[in-house]
């Protein structure tokens, strides 16, 4: 049986250097529609020295603010920043 690969996480100063930013979604991704507005608000140590970014969606669901993390493969083939 063939193990999946490891997921590629962001370093601390990466993880640290995203908080704030803008995003935007370039696919659909659990309720949340492709185009949808959000921010990086947390970061997330799930190993030492590997982190994932936790996104605020600017969209409710049932009255709730929506949150994904995401590591760093998914962040960059998923999201586009968006300009400051």
């Amino acid at each position: 049986m063939k193990s999946e690969p490891k997921p590629v996480r962001f370093s601390r100063d990466e993880a640290r250097a995203k908080l704030g930013h803008r995003v935007r979604s370039l696919v659909t991704l659990d309720g949340i529609a492709e185009g949808t507005f959000g921010r990086v608000m947390q970061i997330d140590e799930l190993e030492q020295n590997a982190f994932e970014l936790i996104i605020e969606w600017d969209v409710r669901i049932e009255g709730k603010l929506q949150h994904d993390w995401f590591n760093k493969e998914q962040f960059e083939r998923c999201l586009l920043e968006e300009a400051s």
